[in-house]
């Protein structure tokens, strides 16, 4: 469902989409982005 909706997306604007991911979490901690502790982070 969500492929369909980049390709909709991308096709509006005549261009490559770019989607850009970050992975952060637990084990990353990102100044200034407040999550709340976890007991176990990884699960």
């Amino acid at each position: 469902a969500q492929h369909a909706i980049y390709e909709e997306v991308a096709a509006v604007l005549q261009r490559p989409l770019i989607v850009r991911t970050f992975d952060i979490g637990g084990d990353k901690p990102v100044p200034g982005l407040d999550i709340p502790a976890e007991a176990n982070p990884f699960l």
